[in-house]
């Protein structure tokens, strides 16, 4: 069975929503498109485990991670998650 088919994107919301639980970030904290992410995603570690949560629990794997090093917009990297950036 092909997972891919199983889910095509994730959205902000639910992404937001993976942040804050990864990196215990407060509730208060506003968390919008235009939030730069490398103030919770410092290193290939933090990037890691944020991909592995997507992974099990949306079953979405980006295609193209080495964008990751391009883009620290939260809109942006939803973007790079679901393969809709492609340079």
């Amino acid at each position: 069975m092909d997972k891919s088919s199983n889910r095509t994107v994730l959205n902000n919301e639910e992404f937001i929503k993976v942040l804050r639980d990864i990196f215990s970030i407060d509730l208060n904290t506003d968390l919008s498109k235009d939030t730069d992410l490398s103030q919770y995603i410092t290193d290939s570690i933090d990037l890691g485990e944020l991909l592995a949560v997507i992974k099990q629990k949306y079953n979405i794997e980006p295609q193209r991670p080495e964008l990751f090093s391009k883009y620290s917009k939260l809109d942006d990297v939803v973007k790079v998650i679901n393969n809709q950036i492609a340079s």
